[in-house]
């Protein structure tokens, strides 16, 4: 029997949701903020149930009045537990990065990152996930999490 998802050769997947973070460094206390989160993978898959790929995760927040962005990027791979829809698990090793409000300068933490994700895809190509990431830089420490709905091609 024949896949239904076909997740072999080139694959790009773009989710959109909610996420949290909670960020030490931006100020003498842990901020904790609401915002809108995005995923973008970019990668190839090698079997109908694993693709390899790099991923930009990124969440936008409001910090002291103004639009900040959080993001962490680096290499992943996905592994769905059936070459149909269903389960999959995605994790990505990054080098994380914060950058800070646009008015002003912008501030790139680089340092160890990671992001694990529990997925399903409830019909062909189209998924729900949940994650949570940590990541490490100069001056600044983040923990995030988001939910986010997906089309995976």
């Amino acid at each position: 029997q024949e896949a239904q998802a076909g997740r072999k050769g080139f694959a790009l997947g773009v989710h959109a949701g909610a996420g949290f973070t909670n960020t030490t460094g931006l100020s003498t206390a842990a901020q904790s903020r609401l915002g809108g989160a995005l995923q973008i993978d970019l990668g190839w898959g090698i079997t109908d149930q694993l693709v390899v790929h790099f991923s930009s995760k990124e969440l936008w927040f409001t910090f002291a009045g103004e639009l900040t962005l959080a993001e962490v990027a680096g290499f992943g791979a996905t592994y769905h537990l059936d070459p149909d829809p269903g389960m999959y698990v995605q994790a990505i090793v990054a080098s994380w990065s914060v950058h800070a409000q646009p008015t002003g300068p912008i501030a790139t933490e680089l340092g160890p990152g990671v992001w694990v994700n529990l997925g399903y895809e409830f019909m062909p190509h189209w998924a729900v996930q949940i994650g949570g990431g940590w990541g490490s830089g100069d001056t600044l420490t983040s923990m995030q999490s988001q939910l986010t709905v997906g089309y995976l091609l």
